[in-house]
């Protein structure tokens, strides 16, 4: 009876240690990500001068066998990034707060431009910046993330904008359209945004939608200009 009662204990012993062992393979160990969170926090002192708050908890990556997390200044909150585990050096933490930053800065500016110039029609505009040199070139600079405006040629090959119009076009007067267009267009050069792709789009006339490269962007001098595109 004794022995019975071993083996069955052993049996769900083995059990729950397998058990373990998958839930850890693809959700990591609590250990893991205690230590992870403790080295997200130590990374952030060390690089910021500014305090950093973790947003969530601890992800893990079964495909990279890595741990990351989501983190904000405490002072602004809207900005959300992440720190990680290189997958190559697990010791070696990352994370994206310039490109962030960044995007957070121009959208914010884009915005204002936008809503002040067009009042009465419904124009909304978004910049994404990916990661590129400018990256690289500024993260020994980890204090404060320089202004957007004064590196930004380093980030044009990344950066792409979306101009959204929430109306349908009105074909009895592209001209009308065409003046519309651009002004956005002029929205863009006059405050130097720098960009590798500019995309517009009708949102509720799905047939009319067009991008530009940033040498295009440059040649359009007038709304006739736009006569190629709508």
């Amino acid at each position: 009876m004794k022995k019975n009662i071993l083996w069955i204990m052993t049996v769900i012993i083995i059990f729950m240690v397998i058990l373990f062992w998958i839930f850890s393979l693809f959700y990591g160990t609590p250990w893991g990500k205690i230590k992870f969170k403790h080295d997200a926090n130590e990374y952030l002192k060390k690089n910021y001068s500014h305090e950093m708050v973790l947003n969530s908890d601890v992800i893990y990556s079964f495909k990279e066998n890595t741990y990351s997390v989501e983190v904000s200044p405490v002072e602004l909150k809207d900005i959300k990034f992440g720190v990680w585990q290189n997958p190559n050096n697990k010791n070696e933490l990352i994370d994206n707060y310039f490109i962030y930053y960044w995007t957070f800065q121009v959208n914010n500016e884009l915005s204002k431009y936008l809503d002040s110039t067009f009042l009465n029609d419904k124009v909304s505009g978004k910049i994404i910046i990916q990661n590129s040199s400018a990256y690289e070139k500024n993260e020994n600079t980890k204090s404060a993330p320089p202004n957007y405006h004064e590196i930004k040629k380093y980030l044009q090959e990344g950066t792409y904008i979306y101009i959204d119009i929430d109306k349908e076009i009105n074909k009895r007067n592209l001209a009308e359209e065409r003046d519309l267009i651009y002004k956005i267009l002029n929205v863009i050069k006059k405050n130097n945004y720098l960009f590798n792709y500019i995309f517009v789009e009708y949102t509720k006339s799905s047939d009319i939608y067009f991008e530009l490269d940033y040498e295009e962007f440059k040649q359009i001098e007038n709304s006739s200009d736009i006569s190629g595109y709508i």
